[in-house]
């Protein structure tokens, strides 16, 4: 896919957006990415970004434009070769990324959204409907490509975001043991390699590598044999 002026808007949108809601965010607050999800960026609390989350907000709908016009392309690009079995993985990407627009406009806050339910915890249940979702594209993707004779040697791109999850999982259940053993340590974060923010940003930034690598991989001769 060759940048156009539509992609190449919504990226300097998207590195705006981002970039303007993480500099404006209160060094008092102390953004972490092992202690801040990437929801803090979009939160008008007071403890978290006031002054930066429209920014997140616009930024944030820029990019999840561009990824699902990735994902579009890596609908045209495979149709060929995967025929009719490529609809499924497509429906289950934009799927996620619609619900990932719903998360980015209701933000990570403590403000009351209706009756006793708080902004937050409606943010959060759509944001994890959202990531099982993009999981299950992901899984569907490999098995519509291996059907199609994809070549396993250029499927890379697909075993690292497995082994990523593997280990993320791995990580959290690990310390998720470590608190029952150890009363006095905290669930949330996390610490370290076991902080679950940290591997939020860390699957996410890869999802956005991966979907540029997926709507081009279509298009690579040696890709199939």
């Amino acid at each position: 896919m060759r940048p156009n002026w539509i992609t190449l808007l919504l990226s300097a949108i998207a590195l705006v957006g981002v970039t303007m809601a993480r500099l404006l965010y209160p060094p008092e607050n102390e953004f972490s990415i092992f202690t801040a999800t990437i929801s803090f960026l979009g939160s008008p609390d007071n403890a978290r970004n006031p002054a930066g989350y429209l920014w997140y907000q616009v930024g944030m709908t820029a990019l999840v434009l561009l990824l699902a016009r990735l994902v579009w392309e890596r609908h045209r690009n495979f149709q060929p070769h995967v025929g009719s079995a490529i609809k499924i993985p497509t429906s289950l990407y934009l799927l996620g990324m619609i619900l990932i627009l719903f998360s980015v406009w209701i933000p990570d806050s403590r403000k009351i959204f209706r009756g006793e339910i708080r902004t937050g915890h409606l943010h959060t249940r759509i944001a994890i409907i959202s990531i099982f979702m993009i999981l299950f594209a992901v899984i569907a993707d490999t098995v519509a490509l291996s059907r199609s004779g994809f070549r396993k040697s250029s499927s890379w791109p697909i075993r690292i975001y497995a082994l990523l999850w593997i280990v993320c999982i791995g990580c959290l259940v690990s310390w998720e043991w470590k608190c029952r053993q150890n009363p006095e340590l905290e669930h949330w974060p996390g610490e370290g390699i076991h902080s679950t923010p940290l591997w939020e940003w860390i699957l996410f930034t890869y999802l956005i590598g991966f979907l540029c690598w997926v709507s081009r991989a279509g298009t690579v001769k040696d890709g199939y044999s």
